[in-house]
């Protein structure tokens, strides 16, 4: 509201008038205005410029006018009337004139001349002000202008890049989704670098026009005012193209459906956190999640029923072969040691 008001007191109109101000922005002028052009544009256009011309040359007048007529010095003309003691009464003109023989006039020839040459400097201090201020100015723009370029080629399109490549290797389950949040939001403040960039350099060529005292002559080259919040995250999709990495919504569950059940069901973790504790009054432990190359052949046959070690539960092995002699140590674990390496066995 309070820039809405400084605005509309700077249109001089009502804030309550039916007034809209534009979002957006155009983009920059093609070709810039040489330095050369605008200083003879503000040498005839400043206002202040041609005050302080007008007051030197009003002074220079009062100068030659005061030496032209310095020796006359004061000169009174007007009229007097008398009456005589008769009652008669006598009336006639009169006129006074100072000789210059101690006042010459130097007095006021100083005067005109100190006036002159304070309005010269004013002058001078003036053009060298302008001077300053449009080389000043003209920097200004030009600086800003490098530096929206610099966003539109190189900064902007390197943040979409690795956005998009964080995007893939999410899909591939190289990264992770608080990556790519941190390389979103870095694109989303490079966005709002760059629409910053595109303001300054209009502020700038504000500052140039107020240099010059008056419209850039390439303001003519001004395109609509086009570049906004919407058009840099919304840009219309090219045949072919597309902002496929910036689809948040695109990350789905990609676990392989050729696999397993068990290798299925923990797709999305390491191997470190395959082996989950598992609340179990009974001793027989439970391991068909674990992911073992071993295990994934799909030529390999099913285990028969009588072949499930589960647990390896060493004192409960029924084995088919006859008993094997107690001075004997049983090494029918020995077989199984193999596809179940890593698991603690209990020791008869």
């Amino acid at each position: 509201l309070r820039a809405r008001l400084t605005l509309a007191r700077g249109m001089g109109v009502s804030s309550t008038q039916g007034w809209e101000a534009s979002v957006n922005l155009p983009a920059p002028v093609k070709e810039e205005d040489p330095l050369a052009v605008l200083a003879g544009i503000a040498s005839r256009q400043r206002v202040d410029l041609d005050a302080a011309q007008r007051e030197v040359s009003a002074r220079n007048g009062v100068v030659d006018t005061t030496g032209r007529f310095r020796w006359l010095g004061q000169l009174d003309v007007g009229v007097e009337r008398e009456r005589e003691t008769d009652g008669s009464r006598l009336t006639g003109p009169t006129l006074d004139v100072s000789l210059p023989i101690f006042d010459q006039g130097q007095g006021a020839m100083t005067r005109a001349q100190a006036f002159r040459d304070r309005a010269n400097a004013e002058l001078a201090a003036l053009e060298l002000s302008i001077e300053n201020d449009l080389r000043s100015a003209s920097e200004g723009v030009a600086v800003a202008r490098e530096i929206v370029a610099e966003y539109a080629s190189a900064l902007v399109p390197l943040r979409e890049a690795v956005v998009a490549r964080t995007q893939e290797n999410v899909n591939f389950m190289l990264s992770g989704v608080f990556e790519l949040l941190l390389a979103k939001r870095e694109e989303y403040d490079t966005y709002e670098k760059y629409l910053e960039a595109v303001r300054d350099y209009w502020l700038a060529r504000v500052q140039l026009s107020r240099a010059i005292g008056g419209r850039l002559p390439s303001d003519a080259q001004i395109a609509p005012a086009v570049m906004g919040v919407d058009a840099i995250l919304n840009p219309p999709v090219p045949a072919g193209g597309g902002h496929s990495g910036h689809d948040m919504g695109a990350m789905k569950d990609r676990a392989s459906p050729t696999a397993s059940p068990a290798t299925a069901e923990h797709s999305d973790h390491d191997r470190e956190q395959l082996h989950e504790t598992k609340e179990s009054t009974s001793p027989i432990e439970e391991h068909s999640g674990h992911d073992m190359p071993e295990m994934m052949d799909a030529a390999e046959p099913a285990v028969a029923p009588k072949e499930d070690h589960r647990g390896h539960a060493m004192q409960g092995m029924q084995d088919a072969d006859p008993p094997v002699p107690t001075e004997v140590e049983t090494p029918a674990a020995e077989p199984h040691a193999e596809p179940h390496q890593g698991h603690q066995e209990d020791q008869p």
